[in-house]
């Protein structure tokens, strides 16, 4: 991911000197407590037994006014993307049991968080939590095959984007994404 991304940073010279890219796991952050207006954790908490840590470690970078993006598999649609594929048995398996766990897109057991969960940890660590959104509701199930001209597609994505802040059709996201901001310091 950082060579795709050092690539396609060297075509944008409007943002190549202002992005630095840097290798590290959420345990060895070598930033300290520098600050960052917004930070992103992106498909990383699905892969951890637990979000705890890994929120209070992305927590202590945010700045004030800064914000923490998190997306992170849904716990609450375990077993729809089963479903919708006409994998029944999987998806009833899953669904009745009511699993936090479940295949994920690289065939790897992944964890599932619910955006409530994630606006505590959040909350508890200075930050006020923002509206959450459900990511990939109607089109997670789609493979690669899945090649829809311009207007199917800008129609497929304004109906995702609608459908991402309504509840009951966000809470059926493969993904959840929650912001949280840290309150700015105040003034003297």
């Amino acid at each position: 991911m950082l060579a795709v991304t050092s690539g396609r940073l060297a075509t944008l010279p409007e943002l190549r000197d202002r992005v630095e890219l840097v290798e590290a796991g959420i345990d060895n952050l070598p930033f300290g407590h520098e600050g960052f207006d917004a930070v992103c954790c992106h498909g990383v908490l699905m892969y951890l037994d637990t979000p705890r840590e890994a929120l209070a470690r992305l927590a202590e970078q945010v700045a004030p006014g800064g914000v923490l993006s998190v997306l992170a598999k849904n716990r609450r649609a375990i077993g729809v993307r089963e479903a919708l594929t006409g994998d029944y048995e999987s998806a009833h398996r899953l669904i009745a049991s009511g699993t936090d766990r479940s295949p994920g897109n690289l065939g790897l057991e992944t964890r599932g968080d619910t955006p409530e969960a994630l606006d505590e940890l959040a909350a508890g660590h200075g930050l006020t939590p923002l509206a959450w959104q459900g990511v990939r509701i109607f089109h997670d199930h789609l493979d690669d095959t899945w090649t829809p001209g311009r207007a199917a597609y800008e129609a497929a994505f304004e109906l995702e984007w609608a459908a991402s802040w309504r509840s009951p059709y966000r809470d059926l996201g493969h993904l959840v994404h929650t912001l949280a901001r840290r309150p700015e310091r105040s003034r003297p």
